[in-house]
């Protein structure tokens, strides 16, 4: 599939300097959810029935509320701009997948295939390598549950996501 899509400007000439990243995570599904509620527990100095169930529900609410932001939530989407302001989105959500200027669309059938034509891209096409920078909002938040998302599909890192030496 990412053979298909254009390359960004710098098309494998040199080394990107930076790229702008972004993710978009999607709340857990009512499963999901379901499992979350079960590993919780409350703190063992609630002995009363009345506090316990408190807890139980306010857990819930906090659960339902959050479950985008647990390590386990899904990665619906995935922004990559390049220094001459092209932009790549990776998704496997049911939206329109346009292509535009300077804007492009990769729609796969799930996660995990989003994060293998990301990997291909990253490592392929955009000329990206672990000295590459990586820019963005909140990547405290970004970066560490892409790396998750990887690790959960039991799938190979970009090169840019390795870890850094020295």
């Amino acid at each position: 599939m990412v053979a298909d899509t254009p390359n960004f400007k710098n098309s494998g000439s040199e080394t990107l300097n930076h790229i702008c990243l972004d993710i978009e995570t999607c709340h857990l599904s009512e499963l999901e959810q379901q499992k979350e509620l079960e590993l919780g527990k409350p703190p063992g100095n609630y002995k009363s029935v009345e506090a316990i169930e408190k807890w139980k529900a306010e857990y819930a609410l906090k659960v339902k509320e959050k479950s985008a932001l647990l390590d386990s939530a899904p990665i619906g989407c995935i922004a990559i701009g390049d220094e001459s302001g092209d932009v790549a989105v990776f998704h496997w959500l049911n939206v329109d997948s346009g292509q535009h200027e300077h804007f492009f669309s990769i729609k796969t059938a799930t996660e995990r295939d989003m994060l293998v034509e990301l990997r291909k891209f990253l490592d392929e096409c955009a000329s990206t390598d672990p000295g590459t920078a990586i820019v963005g909002f909140n990547l405290n938040f970004d970066l560490p549950h892409l790396r998750i998302a990887y690790v959960r599909h039991g799938l190979k890192l970009p090169n840019i996501l390795l870890p850094k030496s020295g």
